[in-house]
């Protein structure tokens, strides 16, 4: 029997969800450089004390006002790497999650992952930032150094009048 009526080419609904064809690939190699950068740097927060020496000496070479010095841990470093990890983990899976979900309803997805790494360097910057201005060494030798910057010489020793007080 013949089908009286007419064939239509199929249209595009406006409100159905939309394929970009790379964008899956894109988020999932993000999503697997996220676990891997979170994984290799484990270590690093679990010694938080050698983390920041080793950002110590790398601002020193970078600018030469800052005085070479080493950091005194003064009992904050390891709880803060503790908490800076466990931070990267659930953000880490929130950012899985979330471009799964992406994902799945076809929507732009790859964003995802670079928001969760943003996320991730604000956690890590903040809990630096953290560790290095509760030690006294560091807040003096901050200032030394700004000092210097501002005065324009290129020398940045703390002060001979200043003292440091020692846990």
């Amino acid at each position: 029997m013949a089908d009286d009526t007419e064939k239509k080419p199929p249209t595009e609904d406006p409100l159905a969800p939309r394929r970009f064809p790379f964008d899956r690939v894109v988020a999932i190699a993000l999503l697997v450089v996220g676990g891997i950068s979170i994984f290799s740097s484990l270590g690093e927060y679990l010694n938080m004390t050698v983390t920041l020496n080793k950002l110590l000496a790398e601002l020193h070479v970078q600018m030469p006002e800052f005085a070479e010095m080493t950091y005194t841990d003064t009992g904050l470093a390891q709880p803060v790497g503790l908490i800076i990890i466990t931070l990267e983990g659930l953000i880490f899976g929130l950012t899985v999650w979330a471009t799964v979900r992406r994902i799945s309803a076809k929507k732009l997805a790859f964003w995802v992952p670079i928001v969760g790494y943003l996320a991730t360097s604000a956690v890590v910057f903040g809990g630096q930032i953290i560790c290095l201005f509760s030690d006294p060494a560091f807040v003096e030798t901050f200032w030394a150094a700004t000092q210097a910057l501002q005065a324009g010489t290129g020398s940045a020793t703390p002060s001979p009048t200043s003292t440091i007080p020692v846990s």
